[in-house]
């Protein structure tokens, strides 16, 4: 009886011990954040503190926009000087023309007519045609008159001479007629002529 009593014991004891075992392991590594507080980015391999990324931001943000509000031109107001000056310009520029269609040279004679000093005139409306601005510059708006019949006459130039070039692909006889648009060319000149006389005479 005594015997079996200490076995009893002996196996209660062992049974705590190993229970103890079990409770002593290491413990558990809870994991915690560390303080975001003083923490740099990194751009390209450098560390940056937060406030300098932002201001590298809005750098970059901003800056093209102040590029491309600074390259835009300034409106220049044309004196009727200047507009004269420019309208002879222009003659100059179209006298050639006939000569050319002579020569077959439809491209270069429409560049002329579609390029500085020559298309500003026939594209644009009355607000920012040169002579609109013309015609109210020296109180003249009879000007606007001619002007509408000159854009008529470089619109046809240039039409006609496009129907140079593509004669063949148009309906006709397929002949090539150089003397309409020349003719064309030829009153557009004394229509410029006439309106520069014309401001000439007015204030």
């Amino acid at each position: 009886m005594l015997y079996t009593t200490l076995i009893t014991i002996v196996i209660i004891i062992l049974a705590l011990l190993s229970h103890s075992t079990a409770f002593n392991c290491a413990p558990t590594k809870v994991f915690q954040p560390k303080s975001t507080q003083g923490s740099t980015t990194r751009i390209f391999g450098k560390p940056q503190s937060r406030r300098a990324v932002l201001a590298k931001i809005s750098v970059t943000v901003v800056a093209p926009a102040a590029v491309s509000f600074s390259a835009l031109p300034a409106f220049a107001a044309d004196s009727k000087e200047d507009i004269i000056v420019a309208l002879k310009k222009t003659i100059e520029a179209l006298a050639p023309l006939g000569d050319r269609l002579e020569k077959g040279e439809y491209d270069g004679v429409r560049s002329v007519l579609k390029g500085p000093g020559v298309g500003e005139l026939w594209n644009l409306g009355a607000s920012k045609n040169p002579i609109g601005k013309l015609a109210r510059t020296v109180d003249d708006m009879s000007l606007l008159e001619l002007s509408d019949e000159l854009q008529l006459s470089l619109q046809m130039s240039d039409q006609l001479t496009y129907d140079c070039a593509f004669v063949y692909t148009q309906p006709g006889n397929g002949k090539v007629d150089i003397k309409s648009p020349q003719t064309m060319l030829k009153k557009s000149m004394k229509q410029l002529q006439d309106i520069i006389d014309q401001a000439n005479e007015s204030q």
